[in-house]
């Protein structure tokens, strides 16, 4: 039973940050939403972890957090230098990745404490199952009256698909051996390509 609540809860989450994230992407370039997102979980993951599974963090860890979240208001600075269209779309481009960050952030710890337990395959099934029928609901009824996808825009979506995938698996591969906060600290190192890419 604490299992199936687990990951309900962890897939509930994780569906939430999904949706946060992905709308982020709307109101600031995908580089700069997803460096505010990996650059504030560490932080969030650090304290919902320590109050869930009481996981603590030694110095170098905190420098590296600190870090991150210097280089998030270094960003969020940024932005507001070069002169949004108005400040309320600032706010939004700033506020929906920070609101992704922390609806994520407990997706990583309840995952970590699920792995002991489960296997990632099983975690990776509960979160695309629901996951997947939540989101085609979502992007049916919000996104468009009529859902169509060009052949260049639906092979966008089976890429995302395959790619989150493999990010997933190898995420809780990390998350089964170290602790949560380490796991998405590192996972910065997205950031970089994300821009790159971007």
């Amino acid at each position: 039973m604490r299992q199936n609540v687990t990951l309900i809860l962890s897939t509930v989450v994780n569906v939430a940050s999904s949706t946060l994230m992905y709308l982020s992407f709307t109101h600031a370039a995908p580089g700069i939403a997803f460096g505010i997102v990996q650059g504030t979980t560490p932080l969030f993951t650090t304290c919902i972890g320590f109050i869930i599974l009481n996981e603590t963090v030694t110095l170098i860890p905190c420098c590296g957090i600190l870090i991150s979240v210097v280089g998030v208001v270094l960003v969020g600075i940024g932005m507001g230098h070069q002169g949004a269209d108005s400040t309320q779309k600032l706010v939004v481009s700033i506020l929906l990745p920070l609101a992704a960050a922390l609806t994520r952030a407990p997706g990583m710890v309840l995952s970590r404490a699920v792995l002991k337990d489960l296997s990632g395959l099983t975690i990776m099934l509960y979160l695309s199952s629901f996951g997947t029928v939540v989101q085609c609901i979502l992007t049916h009824s919000l996104e468009t009256p009529v859902w169509s996808m060009s052949a260049q825009t639906a092979g966008y979506v089976a890429g995302l698909g395959l790619s989150q995938s493999l990010a997933t698996l190898a995420m809780l591969g990390v998350l089964d051996v170290e602790k949560a906060v380490i796991a998405v600290a590192m996972g910065t190192l997205v950031v970089p390509i994300t821009i790159l890419l971007d």
